[in-house]
């Protein structure tokens, strides 16, 4: 995404924070990745169900619980395994209506299917540290291929900071075949996301801790139907569904507190307005 016409060039490669996809970089680059489409396999995914939020009323803003995208942000790209992809498209501008809703763009991602030899890659820098393995196997004559892989990413941005870190694991298994004029594609995703900051032992003070977790499984089918008889030529077809579970949570020690603030998950709760010095603050979404 560097690369593009008008594209931020970052410095740092690390997973330690949650990364999105901005074609257009000036301004606010959450609005522009809210606006950016990321299509996988001829699928949209979407950010719209994140709640992992602090209320304004604790952090000011809409800041992030333990790690991750923000709700008023696009999709966490992290997820998504960049060894499972065989091509990415990117159209500036507002394309197709063929792609859904968007403002900013769409990027097009498609993933390997097919025959492929075993796999194996081991990558390493000094805030990455990832493996993976994939194959395309062939079935047997018109029984399809089936192509599987998975990888496992560790990633800490600073080394001094060990106790806050990013883990990420993979899987996949497409299977493809050719069905008389029809051409189809299905797959079966998971990925694990982790992001975690323990207490460091040297932080007395606010004895600061988050976490977040992601699991997510999505279900994913395309193809191509070739009729080619007058005016129609194809017809192109997806059909996606998704289940994806988000838990967050942020604790600190609050030894100084100079407003008034409220532990309470019950609505409506009537509480005094002073506050105990040394109170732990515990919010979770």
């Amino acid at each position: 995404m560097q690369l593009l016409p008008g594209g931020v060039t970052s410095g740092g490669s690390g997973l330690s924070s949650a990364k999105t996809l901005s074609i257009r970089s000036l301004g606010d680059s959450r609005v522009n990745s809210m606006g950016t489409a990321i299509v996988v396999d001829g699928a949209p995914l979407s950010n719209n169900a994140n709640l992992q939020t602090l209320s304004p009323a604790i952090s000011g803003g809409g800041a992030v619980v333990g790690g991750g995208s923000s709700p008023n942000s696009g999709l966490d790209v992290r997820s998504i395994s960049t060894d499972n992809i065989e091509s990415v498209e990117v159209i500036r501008g507002i394309p197709s209506v063929e792609h859904g809703d968007l403002t900013s763009g769409a990027v097009l991602i498609k993933s390997k299917a097919g025959r492929e030899p075993l796999t194996i890659r081991f990558k390493t820098d000094p805030q990455i540290y990832q493996a993976s393995v994939g194959k395309g196997m062939n079935l047997g004559e018109r029984r399809g291929n089936l192509n599987v892989s998975g990888d496992y990413a560790y990633s800490v941005t600073d080394v001094t900071e060990s106790y806050a870190y990013y883990q990420r694991a993979t899987a996949r298994a497409m299977y493809s075949n050719l069905f008389g004029n029809l051409s189809s594609n299905s797959a079966l995703d998971f990925s694990l996301g982790k992001d975690t900051r323990e207490m460091n032992p040297d932080d007395q003070r606010t004895q600061l801790a988050t976490g977040s977790k992601d699991v997510a499984l999505r279900f994913n089918t395309n193809g191509t139907w070739n009729i080619n008889k007058g005016w129609l030529s194809d017809v192109k077809y997806a059909v996606s569904g998704s289940y994806r579970d988000k838990h967050s949570f942020s604790q600190q020690l609050l030894g100084n507190a100079f407003s008034a603030y409220s532990m309470s998950n019950t609505d409506g709760a009537v509480l005094p307005t002073s506050t105990l010095a040394g109170t732990i603050s515990t919010a979770r979404r």
